[in-house]
């Protein structure tokens, strides 16, 4: 196509030259040659993704940690995303909005918020001032995100993933505090009977 294009500008420029050289006042500017940058018209949607994904995962380590680990991450890219989006037409913008859905969402989402997307949880959690899920959570599913679109490298679904290098910063971690000494008094105190049994 491109080969076509400078082919059509070079007949084009010789026209005009020859034109000038017969007196005539003409601009002899060559168009730009450049690539064209159409959208992807084919290769694999993101629904079609990560039903291929989910069932090799599946097939390898079992449909509960596959859903445990995987679930909100498939929610996520097609309601960000939408399934019959190119996976080829992906950008790390449309990665950063997954994140930030990711971010959004609340502890324990599908059993306090049943039947609502992710968004809609989020939402809805936001009304409640329910608490979310925490950094470095976010950050395993940023993880497993960035394993889904590896996969589509390897199997050459994409030349190089989108998703890499999201993962939230060191200092956005959970903080957990100690026990205090009144706390560990009472721990220990419990369980000495079971130590002296």
């Amino acid at each position: 196509l491109l080969g076509i294009e400078m082919l059509k500008a070079r007949v084009r420029l010789i026209d005009l030259l020859e034109r000038r050289l017969e007196g005539e006042v003409v601009d002899v500017v060559a168009p730009a040659l450049t690539a064209p940058t159409t959208p992807p018209t084919s290769g694999i949607t993101v629904g079609k993704l990560i039903a291929a994904f989910n069932a090799e995962r599946v097939g390898r380590h079992g449909e509960g940690s596959t859903s445990r680990k995987y679930s909100h991450i498939f929610s996520a890219l097609e309601e960000v995303l939408g399934p019959d989006k190119l996976v080829r037409s992906v950008t790390r913008a449309d990665i950063r909005e997954v994140r930030s859905l990711l971010q959004r969402v609340p502890k324990f989402a599908t059993p306090r918020y049943p039947g609502l997307t992710l968004t809609e949880a989020a939402d809805k959690a936001e009304e409640d001032e329910g608490e979310r899920i925490a950094p470095n959570t976010v950050n395993t599913y940023l993880q497993n995100l960035a394993a889904v679109f590896n996969w589509a490298v390897t199997e050459e679904y994409l030349d190089r993933s989108p998703a890499q290098g999201m993962k939230l910063s060191a200092d956005a971690r959970v903080k957990r505090r100690g026990f205090t000494p009144e706390e560990l008094d009472i721990l220990f105190k419990a369980t000495a009977p079971m130590a002296a049994g």
